[in-house]
């Protein structure tokens, strides 16, 4: 699709203690976005550093990077994560 998208997410193996997470800033590009219900979509995107450190049901904020507009920052969960691609799945619902 050649959509980037700018991925962030925490890293805890880089944490120098417990009390402090690191976080992991990836680019990606958006691989798929497939509609499996009414209003509801399923994002592929590649991010294998994303996917080897998130799990499902953590969170990642995904923004697109700059284009003249700097748009928001949006937290979403991860719905899958698909090692062998090195891409993470999130879903949601357009209202």
């Amino acid at each position: 699709m050649g959509v980037e998208a700018v991925m962030t997410c925490a890293d805890y193996t880089t944490a120098d203690d417990g009390d402090r997470t690191a976080l992991a800033i990836e680019y990606g590009q958006v691989l798929s976005n497939e509609c499996i219900a009414p209003n509801v979509y399923v994002m592929t995107l590649t991010a294998p550093r994303t996917a080897r450190l998130c799990k499902p049901g953590q969170f990642v904020n995904v923004r697109l990077p700059k284009n003249g507009t700097e748009l928001l920052r949006l937290p979403f969960s991860v719905y899958g994560v698909l090692q062998e691609l090195g891409a993470i799945e999130i879903m949601y619902q357009v209202l």
